[in-house]
């Protein structure tokens, strides 16, 4: 499976309830509840970050561990952690107050992504996609794995495999587990918890328990509680999904910029972007709303929820802003509307065997988005377009008790980054994107929709496992 960077926000969130009553602190932030979320579905995917050496960055970092998220060096070096105060009104909706430094680490370059076609687009789920193994004998129980360049690989049979040995890159796989691997020649049997350290590895996954150090890491997952730091995380991604005000508040928007303009030099790299506006944090809406514009022409899949639309463009009708959006940049546009749904909008270039129409309505559309803004002078990134776009798809969720919507749409966008990298759509440019059809968007769609319905019915931003969305799914 293709290894994704989240290069964003996380902070802590103060939730306080309706009464006015402190409620309690725990880890938040849209890219790091991404990032998490990527993680605890099973993703290779690794955090870029900036919190602080404090009482709450530790709360950060726990949930990293617990979560299994790998994270970039030096992500702990701001001053202090930053913090949201969450405000519930009585349906459990919240408004956020900031309290916030940010910035990227030293070492994230653009030398992190990978070029290359090394994911197959088209490829079912739990295809393998080996290439360059020159010995395998006696593998049973490992599924949805991405081997490349393997010398050999010999006598696996699950839980405390004996020996795998020569691999250079391992991914998603599965009941292999309880091992120490070194200089990413060898992989022994160790049983139990323990494992003194785990070095040199390229994609490694579902780490023993116990581990004091892991280090030279590219894409870990899976790792449980008790590894005492994550270093080396830094190589080898052929996704990047970044977000919300990091992409917005210098320094650290200028370094997000910049690992953005990677993209054209990176053949296959793909970007997602989740808007995810904080009204508290933008004074200039329209210098705001520029950058936003900028980012979506450079980004390949693009969620952002009704509430930010209408923040970004007051009065204009959805299908008018996506038109205008998907002339310039994403093929996937995906308009979330909180208990109503989603509605995902396909661009330019969509394959007719696909099943997917996109769609136009010239309807009575304002010609530039500036025509129909309530208030002040609306950037348009298109003015020549003049149609509503017709959604694609739509889903719509399931009834469920909701505690709090906190991190819902960060889970959804999470299930959809999953489910997308689980068809091999993702890293490998437009072309895994264009050769979706109707069905596999239609379970991507499904697959987030569920996974966010099951963090509303949880407090905070609970990040569900794939079991719990199966689960549910079944029912």
């Amino acid at each position: 499976m293709v290894r994704i960077l989240c290069a964003g926000e996380a902070l802590v969130d103060v939730v306080v309830g309706s009464d006015g009553m402190l409620q309690g602190e725990h880890a938040g932030g849209s890219v790091f509840n991404v990032a998490c979320g990527l993680a605890r579905l099973g993703a290779p995917v690794a955090l870029a970050s900036w919190w602080g050496s404090d009482s709450r960055g530790a709360i950060l970092e726990s949930a990293a561990t617990r979560a299994g998220l790998a994270v970039f060096p030096g992500s702990n070096g701001a001053g202090h952690t930053t913090t949201a105060t969450a405000f519930l009104d009585a349906s459990g909706a919240a408004t956020y107050e900031f309290d916030l430094e940010w910035d990227l680490p030293a070492g994230l370059e653009p030398t992190v992504f990978a070029s290359g076609d090394a994911a197959q687009p088209g490829m079912a789920p739990h295809e393998t996609g080996t290439t360059g193994v020159t010995e395998t004998g006696g593998m049973a129980d490992v599924t949805d794995a991405i081997v490349t360049n393997a010398t050999g690989i010999t006598g696996v049979t699950g839980a405390g495999a004996a020996s795998v040995t020569g691999v250079t890159e391992t991914g998603g796989m599965a009941d292999v587990t309880d091992v120490i691997v070194t200089n990413a020649t060898g992989i022994t049997g160790v049983t139990g918890a323990g494992a003194a350290s785990v070095t040199g590895v390229a994609g490694a996954s579902d780490m023993a328990s116990g581990a004091a150090s892991v280090t030279g890491v590219a894409g870990a997952s899976d790792m449980a509680s008790g590894a005492a730091e994550v270093t080396g995380a830094t190589q080898g991604f052929r996704h990047l999904h970044l977000g919300s005000y990091s992409a917005l508040i210098p320094p650290g928007a200028g370094k997000l910029a910049a690992l953005l303009d990677a993209k054209a030099a990176t053949p296959g790299l793909t970007v997602s972007y989740d808007p995810n506006m904080r009204p508290a944090l933008v004074e200039d809406l329209a210098a705001a709303r520029a950058t936003v514009e900028a980012i979506v022409a450079r980004t390949d899949v693009v969620k952002v929820s009704d509430e930010d639309l209408e923040f970004l463009y007051p009065g204009v009708a959805a299908g008018q802003i996506a038109a205008q959006w998907l002339a310039v940049g994403p093929q996937l546009l995906i308009v979330t509307r909180g208990g109503a749904g989603a509605q995902l909008y396909f661009g330019a270039g969509t394959p007719p065997e696909s099943g997917v129409n996109p769609g136009t309505d010239s309807g009575a559309a304002p010609e530039s988005l500036g025509d129909a803004g309530k208030s002040g002078s609306v950037v348009s990134t298109n003015p020549g377009v003049s149609q509503n776009a017709v959604p694609a798809l739509t889903v719509t969720p399931s009834p469920v008790t909701v505690v709090d919507t906190i991190g819902a749409g960060d889970s959804f966008m999470a299930g959809l980054l999953a489910a997308l990298a689980e068809r091999r759509a993702l890293g490998a440019g437009r072309a895994g994107l264009a050769a979706l059809n109707a069905s596999d968007l239609q379970a991507c769609l499904d697959f987030a929709a569920d996974t966010a319905a099951i963090t509303v019915a949880h407090a905070g931003p609970y990040a569900p496992t794939r079991a719990e969305i199966h689960q549910r799914h079944a029912r």
